[in-house]
This record gives C-alpha cells, structure tokens and sequence, in this order.
C-alpha cells in the first residue's frame, strides 16, 4: 500500500513543523514543491547526492533563517 505525499504534509502540518525533508527521486518530489536543500545552504548529516536530498516548506518563510546540518532523531542514526 502507497502513502499519499500529500498525507504527509497534513500529517507533518498538525504537528506544526516548518518543513519536511526528504531523500529520493527528485523526478517525483519536485512535483511536489520539494526544492534541492543546497539551495538554502542545508546539508545532510550524511552523504548524499546533492539533487536527491530535498526540502519543503509547509508555512510562509518555513525556512527563514534556517541553515545548516539536518538534525535526525535518534532513531534514525
């Protein structure tokens, strides 16, 4: 079973986060707004290919002042 992309950003809006990052095809997620994190001087904490690794804002200025090295919960490291 697929979960809609755009279930995530409802999801990810209800707990009131700025943006969503993601790693995959940039194909797909650009169609989805989803813009290179280079572009705003984000990085991965890991490597990546630069063009894979993508952000999204959810709110007006979602990424204003934001810059730097994604930060993963624990569970992710």
């Amino acid at each position: 079973m697929q979960f809609p992309i755009h279930k995530l950003d409802i999801r990810a809006c209800k707990f009131f986060y700025a943006f969503i990052n993601i790693l995959g095809d940039p194909d797909y997620y650009t169609k989805f707004d989803y813009q290179i994190v280079s572009k705003f001087n984000i990085r991965a904490p890991f490597d990546v290919p630069d063009e894979a690794f993508m952000i999204k804002p959810l709110v007006a200025d979602g990424l204003k002042d934001v810059s730097g090295i994604i930060k993963y919960p624990k569970a992710f490291e």
